[in-house]
């Protein structure tokens, strides 16, 4: 694990939308998270202007259910390439049941993943 981590990231794909928080207007971007853990998460997404410290909304689909969440954070990273971003977000505000959905979610696919290795 990452010296600078405290939990655990599990690899996980879901589809999610995002938005600066200074954003007037409802223009979300479509995204998809790479990685999720109880402080933070990292996605993938066509390029855009964002840099470190910047906050962004969040809004995701439950696994397996027909909830969106919302959740805030704040960039911690973003490397860009020609067409494509990856950026790593420290969550600041997300409900707590839905975070434990997605981390079960995530945790369950990691196993699975284990197991059919060995």
């Amino acid at each position: 694990m990452d010296g600078k981590r405290k939990f655990l990231r599990f690899n996980t794909a879901l589809n999610i939308e995002f938005k600066s928080s200074d954003d007037t207007e409802d223009k979300y971007r479509m995204g998809l998270l790479k990685s999720f853990s109880r402080e933070g998460l990292s996605f993938v997404s066509q390029r855009f202007d964002a840099k470190p410290k910047q906050h962004l909304e969040l809004r995701l689909k439950l696994p397996g259910k027909d909830v969106i969440v919302s959740c805030h954070g704040e960039i911690a990273w973003k490397k860009d390439t020609e067409d494509k971003a990856a950026v790593g977000m420290k969550l600041k505000e997300m409900d707590a049941a839905a975070k434990e959905e997605i981390l079960e979610y995530a945790y369950k696919k990691w196993v699975e993943r284990v197991s059919a290795k060995n």
